[in-house]
C-alpha cells in the first residue's frame, strides 16, 4: 500500500465518522422555530392598520421616503391618548425598518 493509498484511507475514515456524528446530532436536536419571528410579525399585526392609513395619506411607504407631519395631524390620523409626539415611537420605529423617517414637528415652542 503506497503512502497516498495511506492518507485517502485515513481522510475518508475521518471524513466518514464527521458525517456520522454530525447526522446524530441532527438527530438529537429538533429544529425550533425562532421567537424572535413571532415578536415582529404581532408588532406589524398591530400596527398594520395604523401603517395603512398612513400610507393612504402620503402614498405608499417605499425606502427612502420621508415624511414630515404636524402632530396635531398625526393625532387626527391616529389618535392617541398621550398628546405628545413620543407617543408614536412604535410606528416611527416600525417605519424606520422599513426605511421610512417620520419626522414629526410641532407649533408649540419649548422654553
Amino acid at each position: 500500500m503506497s503512502f497516498l493509498e495511506i492518507l485517502y484511507n485515513a481522510t475518508h475514515h475521518v471524513d466518514m465518522g464527521l458525517r456520522q456524528e454530525k447526522e446524530s446530532k441532527e438527530n438529537l436536536c429538533p429544529a425550533v422555530e425562532p421567537v424572535v419571528s413571532k415578536r415582529k410579525s404581532i408588532a406589524n399585526e398591530k400596527l398594520a392598520p395604523e401603517l395603512e392609513v398612513l400610507a393612504n395619506e402620503f402614498g405608499e411607504l417605499t425606502e427612502g421616503k420621508q415624511i414630515e407631519v404636524e402632530l396635531n395631524h398625526l393625532l387626527e390620523l391616529l389618535p392617541r391618548q398621550r398628546k405628545k409626539s413620543d407617543a408614536f415611537k412604535g410606528i416611527k420605529s416600525e417605519l424606520r425598518k422599513m426605511g421610512v423617517e417620520l419626522i414629526i414637528t410641532s407649533k408649540t415652542k419649548r422654553k
